[in-house]
């Protein structure tokens, strides 16, 4: 009660991957400002294989769950748990880790060109 908002650090459970069962190649994860909740988390996750590169712009920093509040007939959401890395890095209101940034210009979104896609594919072709 002395430090209301504080966060309580747990031991969480490690998945270990089984031996030689596991993707050894590369993957490259795309993100944009439209990832977020579910999605950052799942990207957090591919960022742990040792072959993993993410690529695009900021995320919406809005994981973790989900709470309904209501109090005298007004409604509102909040997440009720912090969401880290393990080296206790903040994603919420941040969003997740960038290897190659990339930010959509106003050219190429009206030529119609996704900027990250083209980039996650010269990546792909320059680093097998």
């Amino acid at each position: 009660m002395s430090y209301p908002g504080r966060f309580v650090w747990k031991k969480s459970e490690t998945i270990s991957p089984i031996k030689n069962k596991y993707y050894k190649g590369r993957v490259i994860v795309l993100v944009d400002e439209d990832t977020q909740s579910a999605s950052e988390f799942a990207s957090m996750m591919f960022q742990a294989g040792d072959k993993a590169t993410t690529i695009g712009s900021q995320t919406s920093g809005a994981d973790g769950n989900v709470s309904h509040n209501e109090f005298l007939g007004y409604q509102s959401l909040i997440t009720g748990i912090g969401v880290f890395y393990p080296d206790k890095t903040e994603t919420q209101r941040v969003g997740i880790k960038i290897d190659l940034v990339i930010r959509p210009t106003i050219k190429g979104m009206v030529e119609g060109r996704d900027e990250i896609l083209e980039k996650a594919v010269e990546f792909a072709a320059l680093n097998p």
